[in-house]
């Protein structure tokens, strides 16, 4: 859905006007908040709640809600902003830049129906505000606007919504391929695949044209202009009935389908020689099916045997509860360990679509903590190749290796080779944004421990 309003910074602006009076303990943490540092302000909530104004612990409730794959209830208690804390919306800008937050977090939860009621909401405010209606002009151009939005969310209601069950079966383990991306065998619309599973992937499922044809994906939802590696291309968005991973249906998915040929994806400034070309499509000929973050992240918890290349899917009902402290978050629908690397925080992109090392250090983080990480000098200058699944970002670039790295998950150390943590001299990601402090690959989890745990309903990674 395309977004009507979008969180202004004026937000933060009224925000030191409200906190920076006797104590700024609610400033700080809001500021926090505000810069979706979730295990900081966790840890300063703790130490701080019995100062903390009570529409920063709203937002608190709020922020964690949406940072910790709570979509719905981080949607709730926006609802309770809006209704409760009229000083974070002092003005008609503040208060449609926060009818539009809300309009995103539902859409983001799917919840179509709130979503509607959200859209009337603004649509009477546009009326009865005597400011916003004085303007003929401009009150009939976003009333066609909110319109507009409210016929593609009432389109989005008739699709039948996504549910995932779990399946009575004798054998319920998944074989995990013995190649370079964590691949499985699963069905979809009763046809068997090669899935990958990438937690670094933002859509449902990516199928090329020839897969999705194999697999009867036939109901065509819209046809899209999406950006991929910086340039925009044709994708059509289609609805699949079914996807059997192991022992959970996953019904009625969003699947984005794409050309076969992925070296049509990159911008004409990559330049390749013919037998890269010949190398990368022989690499991305079996990337044909990708699972994504949107559905990894509801499935509930992943078990993984690398021993005994084994994993198991718990689904969410089934998932116990643990008050033990999150060690992942999930930040614009992309998935985050908090690490320590040489006793530094270390906020790593969780990407099991790259095979590249066990963790990349980004250069913002490297200057910042340059101090304690020492580089292995001797190969100083060396080239590597750089490829994430569907996406290239350089053919080449330089990288150096990280000296006795010191890396620890829940302050127990990971045990790495001498060749497993890296620094790259330009940005790994097209977004560095994106990457935080770097990225951590799919070799880190298999560094972790024999079984591995990846569970999304506690929001915490575990090994033993």
């Amino acid at each position: 859905m395309k977004k009507i309003f979008s969180f202004i910074i004026l937000f933060n602006f009224y925000t030191v006007a409200l906190f920076a009076q006797s104590t700024n303990h609610s400033q700080i943490l809001f500021d926090m908040l505000w810069n979706n540092e979730c295990f900081s302000a966790r840890d300063y909530m703790k130490q701080h709640q019995g100062s903390i104004a009570p529409e920063v612990k709203l937002f608190y409730k709020q922020k964690m809600c949406e940072l910790l794959n709570q979509p719905d209830s981080a949607a709730f208690y926006f609802d309770r902003m809006l209704n409760e804390c009229p000083a974070f919306f002092p003005d008609e800008n503040m208060k449609l830049s926060g009818f539009g937050a809300l309009l995103n977090l539902y859409a983001k939860a799917r919840n179509y129906e709130k979503t509607f009621e959200v859209l009337q909401k603004v649509e009477l405010y546009f009326q009865q505000e005597s400011s916003l209606a004085a303007d003929s002009a401009g009150l009939q151009n976003q009333l066609a606007i909110i319109n507009q939005l409210k016929e593609e969310t009432l389109q989005e209601m008739q699709i039948p919504k996504m549910r995932i069950t779990a399946l009575e079966s004798a054998n319920n383990t998944i074989r995990i391929a013995n190649d370079s991306l964590f691949s499985v065998p699963a069905e979809c619309n009763g046809v068997k695949v090669n899935a990958i599973l990438d937690t670094g992937f933002q859509f449902h499922l990516w199928v090329t044209e020839s897969k999705a044809k194999a697999c009867g994906m036939n109901k065509v939802l819209s046809t899209d202009s999406i950006q991929i590696n910086g340039i925009s291309t044709k994708a059509k968005r289609v609805l699949v009935d079914s996807l059997r991973i192991g022992n959970v249906l996953v019904e009625n998915i969003s699947a984005t389908v794409v050309d076969d040929n992925y070296l049509s994806l990159y911008p004409d400034s990559i330049e390749l020689t013919e037998s890269q070309k010949a190398k990368y499509d022989s690499i991305f000929s079996n990337v044909n099916f990708i699972v994504g973050l949107p559905i990894l992240r509801k499935l509930g918890c992943i078990d993984i045997n690398w021993a005994k290349k084994e994993a198991y899917i718990t689904v969410p009902e089934q998932v116990a509860r643990n008050d033990k402290e999150p060690n992942l978050c999930i930040e614009n629908d992309y998935l985050y360990a908090h690490l320590t690397v040489n006793s530094n925080d270390f906020i790593g992109f969780v990407d099991m679509g790259s095979t590249l090392s066990a963790l990349t250090l980004s250069p913002t983080f490297y200057e910042k903590h340059k101090d304690t990480i020492q580089l292995d000098t001797n190969i100083m200058g060396k080239k590597g190749e750089r490829i994430y699944g569907v996406t290239l970002f350089s053919p080449e670039a330089k990288f150096q290796f990280v000296q006795n790295p010191v890396v620890c998950l829940d302050s127990k150390t990971v045990n790495l080779g001498k060749e497993d943590v890296t620094f790259w001299h330009v940005p790994t990601m097209a977004t560095p944004q994106k990457e935080k402090d770097g990225t951590v690959g799919l070799v880190f989890l298999k560094r972790l421990g024999h079984k591995v745990r990846l569970d999304f309903v506690n929001m915490r990674i575990t090994a033993e």
